[in-house]
């Protein structure tokens, strides 16, 4: 008798046909009634329909009797179970259970299978177990961790946030699977509805139920890469300072001003011109103002009168302004704000990413505090240079990743007095344009999660040699030891002016000289020959004696006169020291066998040409060295 499983196949799954051993010992233990094996096919695709529907299920029924009988319901927790009490019914049909393949949450069509299994003669009535075969099918399903990301849309959508998830499938698909759960379920649904994970990522942003996922990780326990009960302390500025003084981080010296009626605490204050007074703490001008809450970004500096008062308004980036000078000095008389001392960082911020407590990236931006322009590059990202932490920055990274219990963490460095000082926690955020920190960080959150959860879900998994090795720098590949490259630009302070002249001309003679040495074919001319320099010069004497001469038209060419002085002058120069050339010339080829200069020769010729005294010495002082050259030459 032969059993026709053509139905059996549609299911999506992918198969493979037993060898001719298997096939004959697996069929010696079929069923021995025709109802027996008409029902073990009926469990068999409800088991495949319910398991493979939704894999994160962990509890389901699953009917084992007859469709046209009440069916007997089992309550499992892993799927031996029902294999275990159920296995006569499987017994007849192993050869579809084997080498069973599924990717993600959809299992996978089979290229090819065939409609029907041969029967055996031999009907032994022994059963055999078949705890391996299950337990290897449950390893199949269980060598795949649920990473779940819960998130509003806007942020999971992130280019940061996609370029990451896709490296951690690209590296450890056939470990783990991602889930992402949808904005709606997420405010709509309650937590017991929401799919079960392994490992829960999430993290605030406005308008998430922060409390809702607090709630789903007490009732599914799941492994959390960022605590989420520690980020309502990321919403208050003061208990981000109060937990970065417990754990020894410097930060600028601050004190609060409360204001809320709800408050036990009332601060007093005195306002001055160029100081504030605030519960017997006085913080002189420049100071910064900064509201309670870490949502409110609109934070003030306030300026003293002697750099002329008013304050700089900062506030989250709008097109490319990020804040706005106003000229207003008094502080704000509604609200608790946070009071500090302004840190002079030389026009820059540096903005921390950390991703364990050992790895940390860093960039560096324009202050906003400068003039509130936004620099942006040409694919219109705000422009940042990458930055190397010093040993005490990669400390602060790790102690503020511990203190907070957030894996992944960004904070913001001010750079002042040769000390760093942290004046912001940011909680969950990703580096925005980086290829190298994408790869870094999909490393090391994926072998964090098999760190934790391949021991407990007995998913082999050999550890990467880097895990235990020194933290990895922040702009390259390696170890913290490891020197790539040292780029400098050195250049000297000093330089030669220029010493340019720009003129507008519009006479006939500039013209035709500009023609006659085709500058119309060329667009440009270049003149640099003593010959038509001369031409330029003789140019410029005629236009200035124009001028002289016509005191009607001189009184509209005055800025034209004193420019052609320019010229005349530095023409006459030139032309001048191209002689001086010409006459050394004259002077060697016409030297003496014995090497000395004819004497007198040079004070006759400079007399003739009525030349500068100054040059007069420059050429004496030339022949005397010369004249000792030639000395020391016959010495030797």
């Amino acid at each position: 008798m032969e059993i026709n499983y053509t139905k059996m196949m549609r299911m999506k799954r992918s198969y493979s046909w037993p060898s001719v051993s298997e096939q004959k010992q697996y069929i010696s233990m079929r069923p021995k009634s025709e109802e027996m094996r008409t029902n073990s096919a009926s469990a068999l695709y409800q088991i495949d329909q319910k398991l493979f529907a939704r894999p994160d299920n962990r509890e389901i029924e699953i009917s084992s009797g007859s469709s046209d009988d009440d069916p007997t319901l089992y309550r499992i927790r892993e799927t031996s179970d029902l294999f275990d009490a159920n296995s006569y019914f499987l017994n007849c049909i192993r050869p579809l259970w084997c080498n069973t393949k599924t990717h993600g949450s959809q299992p996978q069509k089979a290229s090819s299978a065939p409609a029907a299994v041969s029967k055996s003669s031999d009907d032994s009535s022994e059963f055999a177990s078949i705890e391996l075969l299950s337990k290897r099918r449950c390893s199949e399903e269980a060598k795949r961790i649920v990473v779940a990301i819960c998130a509003m849309h806007r942020k999971v959508k992130s280019k940061p946030m996609k370029e990451i998830l896709s490296r951690i499938i690209e590296y450890y698909g056939d470990k783990m699977y991602i889930i992402v759960f949808n904005e709606a379920m997420i405010m709509n649904d309650p937590v017991e509805k929401w799919p079960i994970c392994d490992c829960f990522i999430s993290f605030y942003s406005q308008g998430f139920p922060i409390a809702k996922a607090i709630d789903y990780i007490r009732l599914r326990n799941p492994y959390v890469i960022n605590d989420v009960h520690r980020q309502y302390d990321l919403l208050s500025r003061i208990k981000v300072y109060k937990i970065l003084e417990k754990a020894y981080i410097e930060l600028p010296r601050y004190t609060v001003l409360h204001r809320e009626p709800t408050s036990s605490k009332t601060s007093t204050y005195i306002e001055h011109e160029d100081s504030i007074e605030i519960d017997g703490k006085c913080f002189n001008k420049p100071f910064v103002e900064k509201p309670i809450s870490a949502e409110d970004h609109n934070i003030y500096i306030y300026y003293p009168s002697c750099a002329g008062g008013g304050s700089q308004r900062l506030f989250r980036k709008v097109d490319n302004r990020s804040s706005i000078y106003s000229p207003e000095s008094h502080i704000r008389k509604e609200g608790s704000y946070i009071y500090e001392e302004f840190m002079p960082t030389d026009g820059t911020d540096v903005k921390v990413y950390a991703v364990g407590p050992d790895y940390a990236h860093a960039e560096a931006r324009k202050s906003p505090a400068l003039d509130g322009k936004v620099d942006r590059d040409s694919d219109g990202k705000e422009i940042r240079y990458p930055v190397i932490l010093s040993s005490r920055e990669k400390l602060i990274a790790r102690k503020i990743v511990w203190a907070f219990r957030q894996t992944v963490c960004g904070f913001d460095l001010l750079r002042a007095n040769g000390r760093s000082y942290v004046c912001d926690v940011n909680g969950f955020s990703f580096v925005k344009t980086s290829t190298r920190y994408y790869d870094d960080s999909a490393l090391i959150l994926g072998n964090m999660i098999l760190r934790y959860l391949a021991p407990t879900l007995h998913i082999p998994w050999v550890r990467p040699f880097q895990l235990d090795d020194p933290p990895l720098v922040s702009t390259t590949y390696g170890t913290v030891m490891e020197l790539r490259c040292v780029l400098g630009i050195i250049r000297h302070g000093d330089r030669t002016p220029k010493q340019k002249l720009k003129m507008e001309v519009s006479h006939k003679k500039f013209f035709d000289l500009f023609s006659t040495y085709d500058g119309y074919k060329w667009g440009e001319l270049k003149l640099k020959r003593p010959a038509q320099l001369q031409e330029v010069l003789d140019i410029v004497r005629y236009l200035l004696l124009q001028i002289r001469d016509n005191t009607d038209q001189r009184r509209f060419i005055t800025e034209q006169e004193a420019k052609l002085e320019q010229v005349k002058t530095v023409l006459e120069m030139l032309l001048s020291l191209r002689q001086i050339d010409d006459f050394f010339e004259a002077i060697v080829a016409s030297k003496s066998p014995d090497g000395k200069l004819p004497e007198n020769s040079c004070e006759e010729y400079l007399k003739e040409e009525e030349l500068s005294q100054s040059l007069l010495h420059q050429i004496e002082d030339v022949q005397c060295e010369k004249s000792l050259d030639s000395y020391s030459h016959g010495l030797e």
